[in-house]
């Protein structure tokens, strides 16, 4: 995807044509730009509305992840993660304590790419992978809220961020069958 990407670019770039240059002994047009107040002493007209530039959304959390499906037996599931982009495109990395991948997944509106045990499989999309991977369907684009501290609404879970402010937080699901427990701890 990536070469893909590139090679768009590149192919961009060769359509692009440069910007005339200027003989060396023509001084640039003389163009007297009005000046500015700082927005800080200036007056907003009445019914103007300032609207305050959003902060770019976080696009990168790390910490370590535990998950628990209430099966028989009880399976239990822990890693350090890495965590990157969104729930359209983006990487996600499990390793052990000691460092040692366990498996890397990669994502796009196409596909979803799983790398694990010396193995690469492809699905449709990642309800698809962290089902094989886990054993459940996680909600991708819920979790991506929630690592934003944000509340979303998904048939059958439910997010706790009460302690989101302290790098934690924990979801459950209840529906469908086996209960599944999700709970994160972030770097």
């Amino acid at each position: 995807m990536l070469a893909l990407g590139l090679g768009a670019l590149t192919a961009l770039a060769g359509c692009a044509s440069p910007m005339p240059l200027r003989p060396a002994n023509q001084e640039p047009p003389s163009k007297e730009l009005p000046t500015q107040e700082p927005l800080s002493t200036m007056q907003a007209k009445p019914g103007a509305e300032v609207v305050p530039k959003p902060e770019p959304e976080r696009s990168h959390w790390s910490g370590r992840l535990a998950l628990t499906i209430e099966t028989d037996p009880v399976q239990h599931f822990s890693a350090n993660f890495e965590l990157w982009g969104n729930a359209d495109s983006g990487s996600l990395s499990l390793s052990s304590p000691l460092g040692q991948r366990l498996a890397h997944a990669q994502w796009d509106a196409q596909q979803a790419l799983l790398l694990h045990n010396g193995r690469s499989s492809v699905y449709a999309h990642m309800d698809e992978l962290s089902a094989a991977l886990t054993g459940v369907a996680l909600p991708l684009p819920a979790l991506f809220a929630w690592l934003r501290g944000q509340q979303a609404q998904i048939e059958g879970w439910q997010a706790d961020l009460s302690r989101h402010a302290q790098g934690r937080l924990q979801a459950r699901r209840w529906l469908p069958t086996p209960a599944v427990e999700l709970r994160l701890i972030l770097h």
